[in-house]
């Protein structure tokens, strides 16, 4: 039971302003629960459980509390026509209630949750109040205080303060004869040997009331009866326990005698189960300890203790003071305490915590003073002394107890409402996962609430969708596939069929035991669903006596009877051409009551299919041949005897005979059994599922004979075990729900903020329990059976986590010598699995380090790991095992390792771990590399490291990072801590390609050293030794890709792990960048970048290669060159702008305010659109796939955005035979002859490779694809006439009106500013020198000004290769 919503604070004022007789002292409800009796000082009143109005009331005068003095308690008569109210002076009022329902009258009752019904049904519950009358019958002063009182029938017990118990009728006459003294009454300590002793002989200690002497007189505070138990379970008043019992029914004083409860010396109060036939006695140190009278000898047996500690807070529970109050629910199922000081808490019937709460009202006093149950247990009521308060509670649905093997739904149901946890399935496509705390909610008709409040139980098949409700009359039905309930459709038949607390669903038909009123029988009826709900469509079945559970499997339904009786029915459909029936066959009757005590005392039945593994003759109906008894938590089993097992040959064959009965668990709340026998996973889907709360979960599995093993098993070998029994404890969860195919269970867990309560469904795994006791039991044939039937759950690696875990913290942490580890063994059994290395690194990552050597121990040295990890290619496990070895090793060695990691990384295109290692490598203090490596925590007792859960991680790029140095104070690494990186993804956006960040060559310039090639001089500063290190790797690996001739991915490569590449490219555009096989190169870009290959009808424009480029004027040759320009032919796109220009234009829109008189502004508003498309469609065409196979660009115009942009990359570094290449596959070779006439350092050597170039790829041409040829002839033609030109004249003028400046000069000026320059930035710094000094011509002034447009570009390009958005570049 769960509380939901926020308690309903009832208005209690009476006519007394007084606070001190407005205080509420204690509560009570009937037993039906409908009419609760609320007592104040000096009045009582009876309150209608629903709605809650109060019925009536009673003020005692000012003359009648002088006399008899306040009122103190009160108790309901069993069959609710008589109260007893005990005053402070001795005086106990018997009062006659009379209810009377011919005069009730009928009041509207607000829905719970009107919005959800629909617009037929009425938002109000119309209830029927009856008319209650109060009368003062007798009065009886007694010569002692009253301590504790309690009911027998048709009599009550009262114990005084001196030790007398004295016995009365309910119309107040005492029976003399059965009175009796405290210290009259023998104890023993159980019922066959021991001697007996007396209470007032036997001293006290460890309690209030306890002196240098024993009390005088010794009497009862606290008593409570049990008719299933046999007895009285009374409190002392020295703090022991006893359970008080006699021969006969009457308790004469001469037969009685009590047993101890042992090791019980601070005891407050106490409650009976009578179902479960348990004892709960709370204590003064807020522990509860439940017994139970052991069959062999009648002794108490401690059956378990209240475990406060797995609340979480140790402050909490030292303060919540003696337990107030301790109550059994009705059904026997729950337990709930009350706390003195605060807090109320739920307990299931063995031990299992289902909820606590410090309070349930925000207020100043948390302490609850009294409560009791209302009804169906669908509502708790409770006091604090000043207010009345109501709490909705939630029950668990009945499932039919079988195990479920693809549905993950738990069922809840309330007084008027049903709770349904999503169905997985539904979003099983798109892997998307449902909040905890959603929950379906279905409003259960109100026209069926209006009679039949409230639901007595409700029945949830999640595998036909079927939800089935029963309240005081008739049930009604709800179909979640189409959404609709299903009502009686004629109110008399609903009215007169009362139906039991057990319903199946079947084939399309309802199944219900009832009782009709009109013909006065028990009856067994099938509805089907198929008809509207009337009983002139059911199959009747008459009864000898009521059924109280009913069990269903396959086609056997199961009843179990007020006779202590269990009949086998066989049913199956006749599918006529008129109508189709169900056809209902007796088959077996068992009688078990030689088993029970008394029919209620039996929790469920269930009949399940074990011939498949033992192959035995007999069976009770089809393939039942297993019967299961729940009875008090004890299962019990119960099989038909086989023909080979008779005892004598001549018994009849047709008489029903069992084996012996077998208890095979106690202690047990549910049982779930297997669906059916399922190929894939055999032996979960036959196993039983036994839950025995705080004593964890049991599984009795089948173990299938392995192919080596069926002759065995075909010989009916008896010595070979076939079924076992395995426990396990579970953390915290209580289980409502078995998916035993998945391999986890469903729980319910509540939460509360302030007054308000939720409910969250939870779920937990179980495979690691079931593997780590098979091989606990050297049992690992199974094991591994099994695991490996489980390899396709997605969850299967965090199982084996789990197991190597929990065997390494018990074993790991165990100061006994452990002489068979279960260690070796269990690394042995993963070894079989290829998650063997991610298992282990993963486990030890989320592991004190302190036990590191224990596991290191048996698996081996992790450097190996290492290795294998990436001799394999597993690149993340590989990083786990770096993390941990970072702890391990020295700085020096962490290096080596982490260089050998990144080169691999790198190699393989994971970035998210480059970019770790990456700054893992730059935070190592160079002055750590020669120190001597400090002692590991691995020698270490304790970690300091928190203790972190186990939790699989399933992406690598949330991974925990490494440890890094403080990079300000420069110091060591540290080696005594792990965890996240303080740097987020975000921090590299800002790419390397176009960033500002100095690069190398410029750390080195600040010393005055000159580079001549790309790399970092040995004699470096020790504070960028490191950096430099790092930029030597990354340049061998983008060396790499460039002899590969794999462009796009240096490009990417470069963005991602903030390489300067167009430094680089400058730097080794002769030597390692330089193209060495011209068509290779060819053949690559046309892979990559997805572009296809001319067909034979191809027509090259190639017009503009035959026109003199030495005569352009200045501003002619920079508009060609267009070098930020991404669209070499503006005539591609007719109204789009090219790339770099509209993403520049937009940035510096997005910087300035709209100014709509700008004429500059004109024609903006769809800029913004270009951006944002290709941002959409670089995102959609997943550029940066971390995959072997070529990034596919699907549209042409992106194809031809990503190729410009690694154009003007090509620019800036000034490499003409790249650019060569790339202005080939785009057929149009503008931005190449324009870069070609700026750049006047081009020597002979270059100018002859480029045309060595393209006589290598006309002969490639001819042979694969000639529709290259005339294109390719034409352009060496082009080249060879702007090389001959550039011989003839050394100098390009360029005509600013009044002045000629050499752009020659210019580019040796610009390079003798700085050699960290990068070209873009020489261009721009030399422009602004000529605006400065001259104007432009008119042609180009009428242009935006070059300086400023590039200027403007590189304050906002933004990188198409990019996923990322808003990453701001500069050209270098």
């Amino acid at each position: 039971m769960y509380p939901i919503g926020i308690p309903t604070v009832l208005n209690t004022h009476t006519e007394d302003d007084d606070a001190e007789k407005s205080q509420i002292f204690h509560l009570a409800c009937n037993r039906e629960r409908d009419i609760c009796v609320v007592l104040w000082r000096n009045a009582f009143a009876l309150y209608f459980t629903f709605p809650q109005l109060c019925l009536i009331s009673h003020f005692a005068t000012d003359e009648e509390l002088d006399l008899m003095g306040d009122y103190e308690c009160v108790m309901w008569k069993p069959d609710s026509t008589a109260l007893l109210v005990r005053t402070s002076k001795n005086y106990i009022l018997l009062y006659k209630v009379k209810i009377d329902w011919e005069l009730s009258y009928r009041v509207f009752q607000e829905a719970a949750n009107s919005s959800c019904s629909s617009s037929s049904n009425r938002p109000f519950i119309t209830r029927k109040i009856p008319a209650v009358q109060l009368t003062l019958t007798t009065t009886v002063n007694l010569s002692a205080h009253i301590n504790c009182y309690s009911t027998l029938k048709e009599e009550f017990l009262i114990c005084l303060k001196n030790g007398f118990v004295h016995r009365f009728l309910w119309d107040g006459q005492i029976v003399e004869e059965l009175a009796w003294s405290v210290e009259k009454v023998p104890f023993y300590f159980d019922q066959l040997q021991s001697r007996p002793q007396y209470a007032n002989r036997i001293p006290s200690d460890c309690n209030e009331f306890s002196s240098s002497t024993p009390p005088t007189t010794v009497c009862f505070v606290d008593i409570c009866h049990s008719s299933f138990v046999g007895g009285f379970l009374v409190v002392l008043n020295d703090g022991r326990a006893a359970l008080l019992t006699a021969l006969s029914p009457r308790f004469h004083p001469s037969e009685l005698r009590a047993i101890w409860a042992p090791n019980v010396n601070d005891a407050c109060c106490c409650s009976t189960n009578h179902k479960y036939r348990l004892l709960a006695i709370g204590c003064k140190d807020s522990s509860v300890l439940v017994f139970h009278v052991d069959d062999a000898t009648g002794a108490l047996v401690l059956t378990y203790r209240t475990d406060l500690n797995v609340i979480g807070n140790p402050e909490l529970t030292r303060n919540l003071g003696a337990v107030q109050s301790v109550k059994w629910a009705a059904p026997g199922n729950y337990l709930m305490v009350s706390w003195r000081t605060m807090g109320i808490g739920c307990w299931s019937v063995f031990g299992s915590r289902l909820w606590f709460k410090p309070c349930l009202l925000d207020r100043s006093s948390n302490a609850i003073r009294c409560f009791d149950w209302g009804p169906e247990g669908h509502h708790v009521w409770f006091t604090n002394g000043v207010e009345l308060v109501v709490v909705r509670l939630l029950s668990l649905c009945d499932t039919n107890s079988v195990a479920l093997s693809d549905r993950e739904r738990i069922g809840l149901y309330c007084d008027d409402q049903i709770y349904l946890s999503p169905d997985s399935g539904i979003n099983r496509a798109s892997n998307a996962e449902w909040p905890l705390a959603f929950w379906h909610q279905i409003q259960v008709p109100l026209e069926y609430l209006n009679y039949c409040w409230p639901i007595r139980t409700c029945y949830f098949d999640a595998i036909n969708n079927v939800v089935c409700v029963v309240g005081s009359r008739g049930f009604a039905y709800h179909l979640l596939t189409s959404r609709k309930w299903r009502l009686f459709t004629n109110e008399v038949q609903e009215r007169q069929l009362l139906v039991g607390s057990a319903v199946r669903y079947w084939n399309g038909y309802i199944i219900c035991s009832c009782y009709d009123f009109e013909d006065e029988s028990d009856e067994l009826r099938f509805y089907p669903t198929s008809e509207r709900l009337d009983s002139d469509y059911c199959t009747r079945l008459t009864l000898e006596s009521p059924v109280l559970l009913l069990s269903l499997r396959e086609e056997v339904l199961l009843t179990f009877d007020l006779e202590a009786k269990c009949i086998l029915y066989y049913m199956s459909i006749i599918d006529d051409a008129k109508q189709r029936t169900i056809n209902v066959e007796k088959k077996a009757i068992i009688l078990v009551s030689d088993l029970v005590p008394h029919p209620f005392c039996v929790a469920s039945v269930h009949i399940i299919s074990r011939q498949t593994l033992d192959c035995g003759e007999g069976t009770f109906c089809g393939t039942v041949d297993t019967l299961l008894l729940n009875v008090a938590g004890r299962v019990i089993m119960l099989t038909p005897q086989t023909l080979s097992c008779r005892r004598h040959v001549g018994d009849d064959v047709k008489a029903s005979q069992l084996e012996a009965p077998l208890l095979i668990a106690s202690f047990v709340e549910q049982i779930w059994c297997g669906a059916g026998a399922d190929p894939s996973k055999p032996h979960l889907s036959q196993a039983i599922w036994i839950n025995s709360g705080s004593r964890g979960m049991l599984i009795w599995m089948p173990l299938m004979p392995r192919d080596d093993q069926q002759h065995l098993a075909a010989k009916h070998q008896s010595f070979i075990s076939k079924w076992i029994m395995l426990g396990f404890q579970l953390s915290s969860l209580h289980p409502s729900v078995v998916c035993s195919l998945k391999c986890f269970f469903l729980g319910v867990e509540s939460e509360t903020d302030c007054s308000n309560s939720w409910i969250e469904h939870k779920r937990e795994v179980f495979l690691h329990h079931i593997l780590k006791q098979l091989l606990r039991r050297n049992l690992g044939i199974y094991a591994l059976d099994i695991a490996n039937t489980c390899r396709d759950l997605p969850h299967f690696q965090h199982c084996l986590e789990l197991l190597l875990h929990n065997v390494l913290e018990e074993e790991g942490t165990c100061s006994e010598p452990i002489p068979d580890p279960q260690l070796p063994r269990v690394i042995e059994f993963l070894r079989e699995f290829p998650e063997f290395l991610q298992v282990i690194a993963y486990c030890a990552r989320k592991t004190e380090m302190a036990l590191w050597k224990y596991l290191f121990q048996y698996v081996g040295s992790p450097k190996q790991l290492f290795q294998i990890c990436l001799k394999e290619k597993q690149l993340e496990t590989a990083a786990c095992y770096f993390i941990i070895l970072q702890s391990m090793e020295s700085s020096s060695d962490s290096k080596k390792l982490a260089t050998e990691l990144l080169k691999a990384v790198l190699n393989e295109r994971r970035w998210n771990i480059a970019n770790e290692i990456i700054r893992f490598l730059k935070s190592i203090d160079p002055s750590d590399l020669d120190s001597p490596p400090t002692t590991p925590l691995i020698f270490l007792k304790q970690s300091a490291q928190p203790r972190i859960s186990i939790l699989s991680p399933t992406v690598i790029e949330n991974w925990n990072g490494f440890v890094y140095a403080n990079a300000s104070g420069g110091g060591s690494r540290s080696r005594n801590q792990s965890g996240t990186s303080p740097t987020d993804s975000a921090s590299r956006q800002n790419s390397a390609i176009w960033s500002t960040t100095p690069s190398v060559a410029e750390q080195c310039s600040s010393h005055g050293q000159q580079q001549s090639s790309f790399g970092l001089d040995r004699k470096s500063d020790n504070n960028n030794s490191m950096d430099g290190f790092v930029q030597i790797i990354l340049a061998d690996h983008a060396k790499q890709l460039v002899a590969n001739c794999r462009l796009y991915d240096l490009i990417v490569f470069a963005d991602q792990v903030n390489f300067n590449v167009i430094l680089w490219l400058n730097q080794q555009r002769n030597r390692a960048a330089k193209v060495v096989h011209f068509p290779t190169a060819l053949r690559s870009l046309h892979s990559d970048f997805s572009i296809a290959y001319p067909l034979p009808d191809t027509n090259f424009d190639i017009s503009y290669l035959k026109a003199s480029t030495l005569q352009l004027h200045s501003a002619e040759v920079l508009e060609t060159s267009n070098l930020l320009n991404g669209n070499g032919n503006g005539n591609d796109d007719g109204d789009d702008l090219s790339l770099i220009e509209s993403l520049s234009l937009v940035e510096q829109q997005a910087k300035q305010p709209f100014n709509k008189s700008d004429p500059t502004n004109a024609g903006q508003s769809n800029n913004s659109v270009v951006v944002d498309t290709l941002k959409l469609e670089l995102l959609d065409c997943e550029l940066l796939a971390d995959d072997d196979s070529k990034r596919k660009i699907s549209n042409e115009r992106m194809r031809k955005k990503t190729m410009h942009f690694v154009e003007s990359i090509m620019i800036e570094a000034a490499c003409l035979d790249w650019l060569l290449l790339i202005d080939l596959v785009l057929r149009d070779l503008r931005n190449f002859q324009s870069l070609l006439m700026t750049i006047s350092s081009t020597n002979a050597d270059e100018i002859k490779a480029l045309d060595n170039g393209l006589i290598d790829l006309i002969q490639w041409a001819e042979k694969d694809c000639f529709a290259y040829v005339p294109f390719f002839k034409a352009v060496r033609d082009a080249l060879q006439h702007v090389c001959a030109e550039r011989l003839d004249g050394d100098y390009l003028n360029i005509d600013n009106g009044d002045s000629t400046t050499s752009m020659k000069s210019v580019e040796n000026a610009a390079l003798s500013v700085s050699p960290t320059l990068s070209v873009r930035e020489l261009a721009i710094k030399n422009l602004s020198r000529i605006e400065s000094n001259a104007a432009f011509s008119e042609t180009f002034s009428s242009r935006p000004q070059l300086g400023h447009y590039v200027s403007s570009v590189e304050d906002h390009l933004i990188n198409p290769v990019s996923p990322s958005e808003h990453t701001s570049c500069s050209l270098m």
